[in-house]
């Protein structure tokens, strides 16, 4: 059986989710729904995501609403099984949640309940991690805390950059959507709900989280730099500059 799905994401990080989820023989994807374009820089030139790119390179139907309720009708009308999440950006209210018969399916960079929020790769680097992963779930109204369908664990390394552990995580969601997706939507994989009490946060990089404080321990200094030296960038002050 081939099953319909809608996908919603919008950086690089879900465009790789999104060109699995197109390559496979056993998934129709029937329209891609990503964040409006923005202006960017001083010559305010107009920005893709990298979501909106690969889906104009497939010529799949792509929607842009700056509020996803918005869209509500032509989503409904694409009949789709399921919806399939990684790294949207917008909170999924419950006409969304409940308009397909399988829900919404996400794709999580880390180990819920452990990070959940915008930045989970960032804040996993910053604390010291050793380990991390892909989680798929069940979404709900509040972030991040629907039940779990599955997880797989992905190590971090001493030196590991966000570049490293993106490109690992990457590759372990497609694992996971390779091993577990179809059972889920054949109900051969049922959600267990999270324990909130272990929950902690992740919320999305600031302006002022990039500043270092050199007055850490070296190995906290060095977590941070690791953190954000690929996008954003960790910064700091020498001698007032």
């Amino acid at each position: 059986m081939k099953f319909s799905v809608i996908f919603m994401g919008t950086p690089y990080f879900a465009s790789e989710v999104l060109d699995h989820l197109i390559k496979r023989e056993d998934l129709d994807v029937k329209a891609v729904v990503t964040q409006p374009d923005r202006v960017v820089g001083r010559k305010r030139k107009i920005v893709y995501s990298e979501v909106k790119e690969l889906a104009l390179s497939h010529q799949l139907s792509l929607f842009q609403p700056e509020k996803i309720k918005d869209i509500k009708e032509e989503l409904e009308a694409l009949q789709a099984d399921a919806i399939i999440t990684c790294a949207y950006g917008q909170f999924l209210p419950t006409s969304i949640l409940d308009l397909t018969p399988h829900g919404v399916i996400n794709v999580h960079a880390s180990l819920l309940p452990k990070y959940r929020g915008g930045a989970p790769m960032q804040h996993a680097i910053y604390n010291g991690e050793k380990t991390t992963g892909i989680t798929l779930m069940k979404s709900a109204l509040k972030m991040d805390a629907g039940d779990i369908y599955s997880k797989i664990e992905v190590k971090i390394n001493p030196n590991d950059t966000l570049k490293i552990v993106e490109q690992n995580l990457i590759e372990a969601a497609i694992e996971i959507l390779k091993r577990d997706l179809i059972d889920i939507l054949n109900h051969k994989i049922l959600p267990i709900p999270q324990d909130h009490d272990l929950a902690t946060f992740a919320p999305v990089i600031t302006r002022e989280n990039e500043l270092i404080d050199f007055n850490r321990e070296a190995s906290d200094v060095v977590n941070h730099i690791r953190s954000l030296i690929d996008n954003p960038y960790a910064y700091g002050y020498l001698n007032g500059r």
